[in-house]
């Protein structure tokens, strides 16, 4: 008997073997009418119990034997609750139990012979209603008038669906596993019915029956998605294999092109062949260096006709997000193509990124080939970069040597000086520079100085390197004016580097090195001495030759000493210095650009641009406030202190 059949009212109420109704006569031979009445009817009684007994217990079997072969919990459920209600002759039944993700509410999970929607769509709190009273007492329940028992918490909603389906009595029985009850079995009446013992025990008996059934159901959906993982998984595991061999081999194809001395070209065709696609590698400033067409073969240098795509597109953006992801990202393309970016990172910098241009959708296999071969492209983008770091400490390290006085003369240093173009008697000018007071930002560093001077002089004969928290430069191409002019050029450019420095007079050859850079040692406290008073004269770079009096004079004296510049100058200018602040007059600069230029009152005029009698009138007032200056001794004296002076200023 199949479970369709097994379902069949039919089957159940059928009665081949006479039992359905039959004489009792056959029973009571022997017995005359005129025996008892009450022996007879309660011997009637009993055979009836003994009929509907047999009747059941052969129920159950079939019922038990039909329910085995269903495997569905679903299928299994409903069956019960068909089952249930054909036996019991009830007009409606459901088995309510508790939700998959909530333990607070139950609902139904399978019902038949209703005959409006929201009965199957009944949801009560536990403990409310006929199954939350034997969910909660773990006893059968029978009423022949539900809505007036008292022993339920009534739930009025629910209790609205009953009356719409016309229910008047009532019988439950729990479904229990153990000590755990996994569903309520429910039948009811739409009339008013004394359910017996009898059927509550055939109820019951049913209930125990299905709990079987349905956790075998449940172990064979379990042992079923159990091998349907497994297959899963090893279907998974055989894609990954596959996806792993084809990223290695791609791998292995793009570290042997980069072990040959593959250039970012190279790259591009390899990648664009791997992927049958185009590919365009981008700079951090989204310009092209170089594409590839899906063959591999048609290659274009910077300048591709795609800048204009790229600009619409706005690359910079994809390129972080895939920075900081760290992986590919997919990208807007034009019309017809799929497109798809990896960044291309070297340690915390973006270097560029790797665009591919496919005409469906990448692969798997394909984005991670993509993902590797932005990681070699990285390689050969900081190649160079590496080699010129590399040539940058090399050269760093020379002219530490070289100003070393116990090393300038080995037969090695002067080796490894030739190698760089410097020779013996080679003339060389020496830069000795710190950072200002003032004008840097916090995360300044003389490291920072060093390495924006060597990638602005990188390829020249120039040396640059850091010693004691300052920044030496050996230059043997320029003059001192000229390398004066070059180190400003290089650390205006943004962001501006404000330096104090000092540049040497030409060395004739290597040996002066050492002697040199001690003398730029003294001169350069005397110049921190000079600018203490005025912190804002940031980046001043000044020629030795310009400081040779003022060090001669003031090289070892302390800023507090008697002898400080700035005693100095207030004995010598003091009073015209306060006239000029007062009255707001320019009496000290004119006087300096008098003597600057031998006393020439034309000539210091035209360099003022005012006329030569507002010099001389300036010349007069000066001369009153100090004094007569036409004395070679006092105006040496005033010269001084007037150069002197414009060294301390802002500049």
């Amino acid at each position: 008997m199949n479970s369709k059949d097994a379902l069949s009212h039919q089957d159940l109420t059928g009665d081949p073997e006479g039992l359905e109704n039959p004489d009792p006569r056959g029973f009571v031979v022997g017995l005359e009418p005129s025996a008892d009445s009450e022996e007879l009817a309660m011997l009637r009684l009993q055979v009836a119990q003994s009929r509907d007994l047999e009747r059941a217990w052969r129920a159950v079997s079939e019922t038990a034997r039909d329910l085995t072969v269903l495997r569905e919990p679903e299928s299994v459920l409903q069956a019960i609750v068909e089952r249930s209600r054909a036996l019991l002759g009830s007009h409606l039944g459901w088995i309510a139990g508790p939700e998959v993700d909530s333990k607070d509410e139950l609902v139904v999970l399978a019902i038949n012979g209703v005959t409006t929607e929201w009965a199957q769509l009944m949801r009560v709190a536990q403990g409310r209603g006929a199954a939350g009273y034997v969910r909660r007492t773990r006893s059968p329940f029978a009423t022949a008038d539900y809505f007036a028992e008292e022993r339920v918490i009534h739930d009025e909603q629910i209790d609205a669906i009953l009356r719409g389906e016309g229910v008047k009595s009532m019988v439950a029985v729990p479904m229990l596993s153990g000590t755990d009850v996994i569903g309520v079995l429910v039948l009811a009446d739409r009339v008013a019915r004394d359910y017996t013992h009898p059927d509550i025990a055939t109820l019951g008996m049913l209930a125990a029956h299905a709990v079987v059934a349905v956790r075998n159901a449940q172990a064979h959906a379990q042992t079923r998605k159990a091998l349907q993982q497994a297959e899963d998984s090893n279907q998974l595991l055989q894609h990954q294999t596959q996806v792993l061999e084809l990223a290695a081999q791609a791998h292995e194809r793009l570290t042997s092109l980069v072990a040959q001395g593959g250039t970012q070209v190279d790259v591009c065709r390899t990648v664009a062949s791997l992927l049958d696609a185009e590919v365009v590698l981008v700079d951090g400033a989204d310009s092209v260096l170089c594409s590839a067409g899906p063959d591999g073969a048609s290659v274009s240098q910077g300048g591709s006709v795609l800048n204009p795509w790229l600009q619409e597109l706005q690359v910079h953006a994809a390129l972080d997000d895939s920075r900081l992801s760290g992986r590919s990202v997919a990208i807007a393309a034009p019309a017809g193509r799929q497109g798809r970016l990896a960044a291309i990172v070297g340690g915390s910098r973006l270097l560029g990124g790797l665009i591919v241009l496919s005409a469906t959708p990448l692969s798997e296999v394909a984005m991670r080939t993509l993902e590797r071969s932005a990681i070699v492209m990285a390689l050969v983008l900081l190649a160079p970069r590496l080699t010129v770091e590399a040539q940058a400490a090399d050269s760093a390290q020379l002219l530490a040597d070289l100003l070393h006085p116990l090393r300038v003369g080995s037969a090695e240093l002067a080796g490894l000086a030739a190698t760089r173009g410097l020779a013996l008697g080679a003339v060389s000018v020496l830069a000795l520079l710190e950072l200002a007071a003032q004008g840097n930002t916090a995360g300044t560093t003389p490291k920072s100085v060093q390495r924006r001077l060597q990638t602005r002089w990188a390829g020249s004969r120039a040396l640059v390197c850091e010693l004691d928290g300052r920044v030496v430069v050996l230059c043997p191409d320029l003059q001192p004016m000229a390398l004066r002019h070059a180190l400003q050029k290089a650390l205006d450019e943004r962001p501006r580097l404000a330096v104090l420095g000092l540049i040497s007079a030409p060395c004739e050859s290597l040996a002066m090195l050492p002697g040199r850079f001690a003398s730029l040692h003294k001169s350069l406290a005397l110049v921190r001495t000079l600018m203490s008073e005025h912190p804002s004269s940031m980046g001043s770079i000044r020629l030795v030759d310009e400081l040779a009096p003022f060090v001669a004079t003031f090289g070892s004296a302390q800023p507090d000493g008697a002898t400080s510049p700035q005693t100095f100058i207030d004995a010598t200018i003091g009073v015209l210095l306060a006239h000029d602040q007062a009255r707001g007059t320019k009496l000290a600069s004119s006087l300096l650009m008098y003597f600057d230029l031998g006393c020439n009152a034309k000539e210091a005029a035209a360099r003022l641009e005012v006329h030569v009698n507002t010099l001389n009138n300036r010349l007069a007032t000066a001369s009153a406030l100090l004094g007569a200056f036409d004395m070679p001794g006092r105006r040496l004296s005033l010269h001084l202190a007037l150069q002197l002076h414009e060294l301390r200023a802002p500049q």
